[in-house]
């Protein structure tokens, strides 16, 4: 499938730690990763129709597999609305990989409620935290 492009390589490299189930709330900036995932079978994307929700169905996830929970967001506010259970996630030690899409820079311009500096905005409540602006 590793055809290059950022989502089929997030992808491969998800499958290749072992990882099965991902759990998302998506929208318009996940939308690369929605066409990856199509061609996909080795991975099954379940779709949660609110973002706290998607954590504690991917944190059940990880502790019914012993393996490690992934969860895809949308923009600030998808992560803005996952951020009480983060905080639990990370008093209880839970292992999940968080993924939040953001606007590109003509987004900041024209729909700044939409957009924030999300690896800030996360921060506090992950291990690790970090945007990939470049593949």
């Amino acid at each position: 499938m590793n055809s290059g492009n950022g989502s089929d390589l997030f992808l491969e490299t998800l499958i290749d730690e072992g990882v099965d189930c991902m759990f998302g709330n998506p929208g318009t900036t996940e939308l690369p990763l929605m066409d990856a995932l199509v061609n996909e079978s080795r991975l099954d994307y379940i779709l949660c129709l609110q973002e706290s929700v998607t954590i504690g169905a991917a944190e059940g996830y990880a502790y019914a597999t012993g393996g490690v929970g992934v969860v895809n967001l949308h923009v600030a506010p998808g992560l803005g609305n996952a951020m009480g259970m983060l905080y639990n996630i990370k008093r209880a030690g839970t292992p999940l990989i968080v993924t939040a899409g953001n606007q590109g820079q003509r987004g900041q311009l024209s729909e700044p409620v939409l957009w924030d500096d999300l690896p800030r905005m996360a921060e506090p409540l992950t291990k690790w935290s970090y945007e990939v602006r470049r593949v």
